[in-house]
């Protein structure tokens, strides 16, 4: 939603030959339509900042979305242009027993469509991460799937659990669904005994920390839309403002409770079709996805020092908000564009550069150009 934080972020990639040299980066994500900075880090004008000096890079990534349970099978997806859309699992809620196709019907919802898990959300491994049966059956399926992605892609950065464990890491992440305590507290006669700390929001984070240990900064953030990258930006600060020495980005978004999806339908934001139609005159609204992601990240010189395989440089974050606009859900194009600017001033970076970028959209009227 457009009245949340607007983020933006610059970074390159950067691959590790066998003797250890990089190649030299280029820009990837982020932009503006505009420049008047010089491309050269060291321009006149353009002071370095300690986080281009020594920038934060991204050591180890994992998933679990729609079509892929891993960063590699969802290159694949995007490569091969799979449509994953269905309609809602049978397993979440019968839709077709909510559905109307009048939107504004109360109660019920013309959103069938969606992108979801393709795994069953009640596996879990409790033992491995020393959980109780009757514990981890109050514990919300993203609390779950969190713990197993942030593993992996520990793995996949090389670091151990004993060389995580006691460590200065933060870990921050960024999810606006709870549908897991929406469902329980329909019926206060039957529910989980652990269901007060299994259903938190704020112990999406803290379980992360718990389970592996960790005692950096700890905190989960609700920002809508932008949540994850929001918390991306807080992870990269934490690193530069030597808050942590390892920072664990975490985005979890589940579906299977009917209230949101009815009370969105209503609010005109989901497509009817399932189909999401950006900057088009046609567009009916948003779909909704599903996802469980986390990268792991660490200042430059830490990774070089490990010998790390550096995926990506963050050259720079950035987050403000809107203000004051024409509407809550209405975009403002002139403090976007000036945090886009803003961002690549600080990282010292040339718009023009950039060879990449990615930008949100919800595909309803009003809430467009964002």
């Amino acid at each position: 939603m457009a009245s949340t934080p607007t983020m933006t972020a610059a970074t390159s990639s950067s691959t590790t030959s066998v003797d250890g040299g990089r190649t030299p980066p280029s820009p990837q994500l982020s932009s503006s339509s505009e420049s008047s900075l010089d491309s050269n880090d060291e321009s006149p004008g353009v002071p370095l900042t300690p986080a281009v000096k020594d920038p934060s890079v991204i050591v180890g990534m994992a998933c679990r979305v729609p079509g892929a349970t891993n960063p590699s099978q969802l290159w694949k997806v995007i490569a091969e242009k799979r449509d994953l859309q269905r309609k809602m699992p049978e397993d979440r809620y019968n839709v077709d027993a909510f559905y109307h196709p009048d939107g504004t019907n109360k109660g019920t919802t013309n959103a069938k469509y969606g992108y979801f898990l393709d795994q069953p959300l009640d596996e879990f491994d409790n033992e491995f991460f020393r959980i109780s049966g009757k514990e981890a059956e109050s514990m919300d399926p993203q609390q779950r799937l969190l713990l197993e992605v942030v593993y992996e892609a520990l793995e996949d950065a090389g670091i151990t659990l004993d060389e995580i464990s006691g460590s200065q890491t933060s870990v921050y992440c960024g999810s606006f669904t709870n549908d897991y305590n929406s469902m329980i507290i329909k019926d206060l006669s039957q529910y989980p005994k652990y269901s007060v700390t299994g259903t938190g929001n704020a112990i999406l984070s803290n379980r992360i920390s718990y389970c592996y240990n960790l005692h950096g900064p700890s905190m989960t953030l609700d920002t809508a839309c932008s949540s994850s990258l929001v918390c991306f930006h807080l992870g990269n600060r934490s690193l530069q403002n030597a808050e942590s020495d390892i920072s664990i980005v975490v985005g979890s978004a589940l579906h299977f409770d009917p209230n949101i999806f009815i009370t969105m339908t209503d609010f005109q934001m989901l497509s009817t079709d399932g189909r999401c139609r950006m900057y088009d005159a046609n567009g009916s609204g948003y779909v909704r996805g599903e996802g469980i992601n986390a990268v792991v990240l660490k200042k430059r010189s830490s990774a070089e020092l490990a010998g790390d395989t550096i995926k990506a440089i963050v050259r720079g974050t950035g987050a403000n908000h809107d203000g004051w606009k024409d509407g809550l859900t209405v975009p403002n194009d002139v403090a976007q564009a000036q945090l886009l600017r803003s961002t690549y001033k600080a990282a010292g970076l040339d718009p023009a550069e950039t060879g990449y970028f990615e930008v949100r959209f919800r595909g309803f009227v009003s809430g467009e150009r964002n």
